[in-house]
């Protein structure tokens, strides 16, 4: 038989190799947690870090999130969508179509961007609802009433999305009284793209 005193050593060493081990794991989950894509992208987004850079970090909040980490960056992206800046708010609403796993706080979020103060966020995130709410879904009708409202904005590019927008979820032909003048104005008093879109779009074809 093993001698006791041996015996105390063997079962000390394997402790302690436990112990180092178990340590060496906290290190290394700390370390991830730490530099882990989400919370470098997390830091990124916060204002004071250039424009540019923070909202290429809002974006990657949703397209390169690891699964296991989706929860940990959602909120995350929620602050973003009432970020100061027009251009993070933007990129919120395109980082928050892709997360389908919330979909009732993000259609929440996106009906009250196509009201944002800034055309460009209202403009972004009427395309972003054509991605997030499908065709045909129950949610189509609580979205028609505030599309028909952007057809008044006072913006072409945003009457432009509304009207498009329309147009995918087959509502143009019931719409038609106030979508058909709403592409006629862009004709007779814009220039350029917004003119020659609202002449092309299949309200006026």
């Amino acid at each position: 038989p093993m001698p006791k005193r041996l015996r105390g050593v063997r079962l000390a060493t394997l402790l302690m190799a436990v112990a180092v081990c178990a340590v060496i794991f906290g290190l290394g989950v700390h370390l991830y947690r730490a530099w882990s894509p989400v919370r470098r992208w997390a830091r990124e987004s916060r204002p004071g870090n250039p424009s540019f850079m923070r909202m290429h970090a809002v974006l990657n909040l949703t397209h390169d999130v690891p699964q296991s980490q989706l929860e940990e960056a959602f909120p995350v992206l929620l602050a973003a969508a009432k970020d100061p800046d027009p251009m993070i708010r933007a990129s919120a609403a395109s980082a928050l179509s892709g997360r389908r796993d919330h979909f009732a706080e993000v259609l929440s979020v996106l009906r009250a961007l196509m009201n944002d103060p800034s055309p460009r966020v209202r403009e972004s995130t009427i395309v972003m609802l054509e991605r997030f709410v499908k065709p045909g879904s129950p949610e189509v009708s609580t979205l028609i009433p505030e599309l028909v409202a952007a057809l008044d904005d006072p913006r072409p590019a945003v009457r432009l999305e509304a009207c498009r927008a329309l147009y995918t979820y087959g509502r143009l032909h019931s719409e038609s009284q106030r979508v058909v003048p709403a592409m006629s104005r862009l004709i007779r008093e814009e220039e350029g793209t917004h003119r020659l879109a609202a002449f092309v779009s299949p309200s006026c074809a």
